[in-house]
């Protein structure tokens, strides 16, 4: 219907706007995507006219059609009273009839500067009570907008505001900026912004973990001052997790697992070393947050481990801290016979004892060689099975 409408705007423009006007007493029945009609309405007629026939009926989704008006008004139709219209209409409209996008409000600036103040401000309100008003503030943060980057300008008479339509946003969709570009931007703004988006996830989920929807946080270790960026990363997860049943999967450790299809950048895993070294050395004598710390080295691999451990031990001799450490790899997925990952972990176990040939860890090394007997045992118990399992 959309392309029978353009085809006959196109033919025949002096009888196109009684066209449609025919076509809306009909009640929008093809329910028609309004924005190329309201375009070639505005081509056709003045913008009077266009809102007078836009108006002149009822009829389904009537204020989607008034949103594509305003998003497809020339800047030389936009006037104090079209100003006034479109933000009685955003406080009115249902939110599933909102427009998509806000950044045509630049042909609105001349009349009113204030203007991207003025509806954020409003949407962001209206999304308290239903999140779906946040739909329109999304592309604002895509950095396919021509407002991208740029919020701190079209807000400046308020620039809080740059966060909290983010966060509206984001309560409406934590994947909407899933590559952490606008989060990067904001955060270098305001460091603790990040903190309030964690805030967010935890409303939402009690123990968020590496499978939760978030943007991406790469930017942090692409930072001059990562150390310190993660460190306070770190440390807020860290806080948020004390209740938890044991430091496992978490939004910290998201910060360490590598995504399918994505290479591997050397200098981001470098950083991620260094990191996690400094934080264990820093906070020796905090065993709990060295815990934490274990858990994410756990996605480093065995070598890294490994040397985790032996940095530990140089600094830490107490057994009672070591038993605590989570140093063994686990797999907690896996297909067919199970075997094969116990044998390699198996082999990481192994491989830690030559750390403990001193006097003072042989308590450290008899524990570990306990841990390699469990692992034996297991083996052959999985091994066992798998022959009864293959008889069946």
């Amino acid at each position: 219907m959309n392309a029978l409408l353009s085809a006959i705007a196109d033919v025949h423009p002096t009888t196109f706007p009684d066209m449609v006007s025919i076509y809306l007493d009909f009640d929008d029945i093809l329910e028609v995507h309004p924005p190329s009609i309201v375009s070639s309405l505005l081509e056709t007629m003045t913008a009077v006219n266009a809102w007078n026939l836009i108006n002149s009926k009822e009829y389904r989704w009537r204020m989607l059609w008034r949103s594509s008006y305003f998003a497809q008004l020339p800047e030389r139709e936009v006037n104090t009273d079209t100003v006034e219209r479109f933000l009685e209409h955003i406080n009115e409209a249902p939110c599933f009839e909102l427009p998509n996008w806000i950044d045509f409000l630049t042909e609105y600036q001349n009349i009113d500067a204030d203007i991207f103040s003025k509806v954020v401000r409003i949407l962001v309100t209206r999304s308290v009570e239903n999140k779906a008003c946040a739909r329109p503030l999304e592309h604002i943060y895509s950095n396919h907008s021509d407002l991208f980057g740029q919020w701190f300008n079209i807000f400046s008479a308020d620039e809080a505001l740059a966060y909290n339509a983010y966060l509206a946003a984001f309560n409406l969709d934590q994947h909407f900026d899933y590559s952490g570009a606008a989060l990067d931007l904001l955060t270098i703004q305001d460091k603790n912004f990040l903190l309030k988006l964690i805030d967010r996830v935890y409303e939402t989920e009690r123990w968020p973990s590496s499978h939760t929807y978030m943007p991406e946080l790469d930017f942090l270790w692409q930072r001059e001052a990562y150390l310190e960026d993660v460190e306070q990363y770190a440390m807020y997860i860290y806080h948020k997790e004390t209740d938890s049943y044991r430091y496992g999967d978490n939004l910290f450790t998201k910060l360490f697992t590598k995504n399918k299809g994505n290479p591997v950048v050397e200098e981001l895993m470098s950083r991620k070393m260094d990191f996690l070294k400094e934080a264990v050395a820093k906070n020796i004598d905090d065993i709990n947050y060295v815990c934490f710390i274990f858990t994410a080295a756990n996605f480093m691999g065995e070598d890294f481990i490994l040397e985790l451990v032996k940095l530990f031990l140089e600094k830490n001799k107490s057994f009672e801290d070591f038993q605590k450490l989570e140093y063994e790899r686990r797999t907690t997925s896996w297909s067919g016979s199970r075997v094969p990952i116990l044998e390699r972990e198996k082999t990481h176990l192994i491989s830690i004892l030559p750390l403990l040939n001193s006097v003072d860890l042989l308590e450290h090394r008899a524990y570990v060689e306990m841990q390699i007997e469990a692992k034996i045992k297991h083996i052959e118990h999985e091994k066992k099975r798998d022959y009864l399992e293959s008889r069946e």
